[in-house]
């Protein structure tokens, strides 16, 4: 279904408020000199997030039935965003030659960084790896399970992955009632058949047309943007929904990545 000029236009807003959230925290809220190397790399995150969201949207337009003007937006942004992470990257690069280094020794190391040597010799709590699992990550009973794949992605694309698998706790629990059924029902597709957790959606927040992973790109979205770049109430409803789920569940809406101490194992 063609994008409507409205929803065009709130796409390029909602990118330009990325970019411009990203160097707003690198002026006002990293000056101190020992954080100049994170709020590089912060804004390199967001930079890299919304390029890969864009790109991969700009894929589904060319297989889906969407003007062509949509799909060269989705492909510009994609690119701007790329160009931007470029540059976030070079001036990194500068401060990290600079004579006196912010980080002279890194003591620990995130989940978005780590390797999967790291990963394996760390054992952090509600992650595993599984070399045998098929797919990237998946998410059963609390723990989220990685392949060695996962170890390739660059951070920006483990945040996305990691944030939809917490999602699908979300998506979980919503689903055990019936409230989804009349959130969702705006993006149905197979009408008139009966509603159901196979129903088929128009998902505005990712790929997968099933009810779960609906609901689980929605808090993906949530939680890095709130509800940000949306204005329709159909699409405003989902994200409160799926923000008050997590909070019920105690799950941080702004979830924090685990943090995995290097040392020698013993």
């Amino acid at each position: 279904m063609p994008l409507s000029r409205e929803e065009v236009e709130q796409i390029a807003k909602s990118s330009a408020q990325t970019v411009l959230e990203g160097l707003h925290r690198y002026t006002v809220a990293y000056k101190e000199p020992d954080s100049i190397e994170q709020g590089l790399q912060d804004s390199m995150i967001e930079e890299r997030t919304a390029a890969d969201w864009y790109r991969k949207r700009a894929e589904h337009a060319a297989i889906a039935p969407i003007d062509s003007k949509t799909f060269n937006l989705y492909r510009h942004i994609a690119e701007e965003e790329d160009r931007h992470y470029d540059e976030l990257n070079a001036r990194l690069q500068e401060v990290g030659n600079q004579d006196n280094p912010v980080t002279p020794e890194v003591q620990e190391v995130g989940i978005l960084d780590i390797t999967r040597q790291q990963f394996e010799a760390a054992k952090i709590s509600g992650y595993k790896f599984d070399v045998n699992q098929k797919a990237i990550a998946s998410r059963r009973g609390g723990i989220t399970t990685v392949n060695s794949k996962f170890f390739e992605l660059n951070p920006a694309e483990r945040e996305s992955l990691l944030l939809h698998e917490l999602g699908h706790d979300v998506a979980g629990e919503m689903l055990k009632g019936k409230e989804w059924q009349s959130l969702l029902e705006p993006f149905r597709k197979d009408k008139p058949k009966p509603i159901s957790v196979h129903s088929t959606y128009d998902n505005p927040f990712g790929l997968n047309e099933r009810p779960e992973e609906l609901l689980a790109d929605a808090y993906a979205w949530y939680s890095k943007r709130g509800v940000a770049g949306w204005e329709g109430a159909e699409h405003l409803n989902i994200l409160r929904a799926v923000g008050d789920t997590a909070n019920k569940l105690k799950i941080e809406v702004k979830p924090t990545i685990p943090k995995a101490a290097l040392g020698m194992p013993e």
